[in-house]
């Protein structure tokens, strides 16, 4: 955790989380609604050889605002795999829908190359593979390495190496309907 000019204010370590190549941090709503979780993206493949991919969902920790930066371990953490209905694919972004807490994976690939939207079919349930669904192909001129959503889910972001693209979702229909 950081402050907005980069001091630190602590360090969270996720118990019982292996990291492989983790390489996206997403806010969403917890399986209780009422709470907010951080949603870990162990979802990166540059060789695209894993059969699959984890995201790790924890409660948010309360961060100091001041003081001494804390060193603190996370009990809780939650493991969701899944996998491609297509095969391997390296990704950097992970959204979360925030109304619904499901979570979206954006694939990095080659420039010149649609990066593709793929979904988990329902809110995560840990101790099951999640066979992800494809959303839709986004063309992109380079790979597309970073993504957000907005506290709302009215805005999505995604970015590639040189510019940042802004998805309007419609109203209050699906999440989905964002990358119409």
């Amino acid at each position: 955790a950081v402050t907005e000019n980069g001091s630190l204010l602590g360090q969270y370590h996720l118990a019982s989380a292996e990291a492989v190549d983790w390489e996206d941090l997403a806010r969403g709503p917890c399986a209780d609604p009422a709470k907010e979780c951080l949603y870990v993206g162990d979802i990166g493949d540059n060789k695209r050889r894993r059969p699959e991919v984890q995201v790790y969902r924890i409660e948010e920790p309360s961060v100091p605002g001041n003081g001494k930066p804390v060193e603190v371990t996370l009990r809780g953490t939650e493991r969701f795999d899944c996998k491609y209905p297509d095969g391997p694919h390296d990704a950097e972004t992970l959204l979360v829908d925030p109304a619904a807490g499901i979570p979206y994976l954006v694939t990095k690939e080659l420039e010149g190359t649609a990066a593709v939207v793929y979904r988990f079919p329902g809110r995560p349930v840990s101790r099951e593979v999640a066979s992800l669904e494809k959303v839709t192909a986004l063309p992109f001129l380079s790979p597309l390495t970073a993504g957000d959503v907005t506290q709302d889910g009215s805005m999505v972001l995604l970015r590639d190496y040189f510019s940042a693209y802004g998805y309007h979702r419609p109203g209050k229909g699906p999440f989905s309907k964002a990358f119409d």
